[in-house]
């Protein structure tokens, strides 16, 4: 099945996290002369125009790449980032997203070269395109880069970055990925292997990252960036991570630096505040006020019912308190993120202090407060 196309997605969170990561990989290879690869199992079409009907379908963008796109206050490797990502839009608008390989050719020296696999003949089209000035250092094949990488390893330098970010479209991507490691590490253990991989509901997804650490390579470090928080129904992505095997020394260091601010700016609901200047308005007085306000909207709906006219509402009105009660949910996220208020945590406290307070032998079937049983 070859219906992902990375252009849907272009510079969305996901790839700020993945090429972030990738690109300072390779500013750690590139503090020796000596050459190295660049190996990509699943390359995309090199350079996504985000002016496309693709890009503008989804235009998932905007709560990437553009939310740094204008700020003064980058740590260094979101700086670096964005420094490769505006060598293709040399006016200052932001009208190019390049996908990894070009990313890597960014940081590629003369002595380096690039390895990339896609096997989506529109991307495939694309990617040779990309690269069509630049056959002596990147080779492009149209192959499954799964396979494909078993006859690269090791590389005629002994030094490699290897990214695998299949699409996760397919069950079997995930079994896949662990056996390409593997296979990968066994042929060229001292290889940087980074494996980006969804923060999904799906089984497969949650197993994905403990399955890659037992795998028992000597050195590894996993980063993940959650944007929201998982949906109740259980599809969609709510966030992404990098698994890099043989990590550099200063990895961790830089992430350290770097995270905190993306996960700060990216979140979903501080991002939104963010980008309005809201956030001047959101003390905890006002929060809670509207908080208080919201419920009251939500109340409005079922004033004046019967409590078998409430349980039956029609799908409009049904829907419209729906969305009130997203926005109760929405200033309840907020207020608990502005006092640093862990809601899980707390909720979990609190069903364990009511389940003092309420004995099962004492309250079934009683409305009566805790000090009245």
């Amino acid at each position: 099945m070859l219906s992902y196309r990375h252009a849907f997605h272009a510079g969305n969170y996901a790839d700020v996290l993945k090429h972030a990561v990738l690109l300072e990989l390779l500013s750690y290879f590139n503090r020796k002369d000596k050459p190295w690869h660049y190996i990509d199992t699943h390359a995309g079409g090199g350079c996504y125009a985000l002016d496309s009907e693709q890009a503008g379908k989804t235009a998932e963008y905007v709560d990437g790449i553009a939310r740094l796109w204008d700020r003064d206050d980058l740590p260094e490797p979101l700086a670096a980032y964005r420094a490769a990502v505006a060598q293709f839009n040399p006016h200052g608008r932001l009208l190019f997203y390049p996908g990894s390989p070009a990313l890597a050719m960014t940081a590629a020296r003369t002595q380096d070269r690039l390895r990339l696999f896609e096997l989506h003949p529109a991307d495939f089209e694309s990617l040779e395109r990309t690269f069509a000035s630049e056959a002596e250092r990147v080779q492009c094949r149209k192959a499954d880069g799964f396979a494909a990488l078993k006859g690269l390893l090791p590389p005629p330098s002994r030094r490699a970055v290897v990214l695998i970010d299949p699409p996760y479209e397919l069950k079997e991507d995930y079994r896949r990925v662990v056996d390409c490691l593997k296979d990968a590490l066994r042929r060229f253990p001292t290889g940087t292997y980074a494996v980006w991989y969804p923060l999904l509901a799906r089984p497969e997804a949650r197993a994905l990252p403990a399955r890659l650490a037992e795998i028992g390579a000597d050195s590894w470090l996993d980063v993940r960036l959650a944007v929201r928080q998982p949906p109740r129904d259980g599809f969609g992505m709510f966030g992404s991570g990098m698994f890099i095997v043989n990590p550099p020394w200063v990895l961790p260091e830089r992430l350290e630096a770097m995270m905190p601010w993306l996960v700060e700016t990216l979140d979903a609901l501080r991002g939104f505040a963010a980008e309005r200047d809201w956030e001047q308005f959101h003390t905890p007085k006002n929060l809670a006020m509207a908080l208080s306000g919201e419920a009251g909207e939500v109340i409005e709906h079922f004033q004046w019912l019967t409590a078998e006219q409430s349980a039956d509402l029609a799908p409009e009105v049904r829907d419209a308190v729906a969305l009130e009660l997203a926005d109760v949910l929405l200033y309840l996220v907020r207020l608990a993120d502005v006092l640093d208020v862990d809601l899980v945590a707390a909720a979990e406290r609190k069903l364990v202090i009511n389940a003092e307070r309420y004995p099962v032998d004492r309250a079934r079937g009683r409305s009566d407060k805790y000090d009245r049983l």
